[in-house]
């Protein structure tokens, strides 16, 4: 199990390399199979409502998502839930 971190917005992306190395060797940011973007909830299309969800992802060895936290909410609950399933959907490519 490895443990990846994404970014879902609106439409979702791939997160940006990391400028720097470390002790334990450069980042290497995620590569998707599949990352369909997240569904905007009805109530935050109608009230023009946008914003940035960080998600912590625990892939298993098949590429599967384990487990999806939040580790930094938008302040609107249905788009950091709508972030959430999105990203239960999303198959990455094995390390």
């Amino acid at each position: 199990m490895r443990s990846v971190h994404g970014t879902a917005v609106a439409h979702a992306t791939q997160p940006a390399r990391s400028q720097g190395g470390s002790a334990a060797g450069d980042y290497e940011p995620p590569r998707y199979h599949s990352h369909p973007a997240p569904s905007y909830p009805a109530g935050a299309r109608s009230a023009r409502q946008q914003g940035v969800v960080y998600l912590s992802v625990s892939v298993d060895a098949a590429g599967h998502p384990e487990s999806v936290s939040l580790k930094r909410s938008c302040g609107i609950p249905e788009l950091d839930k709508a972030a959430e399933r999105a990203v239960w959907r999303w198959e990455f490519e094995p390390a």
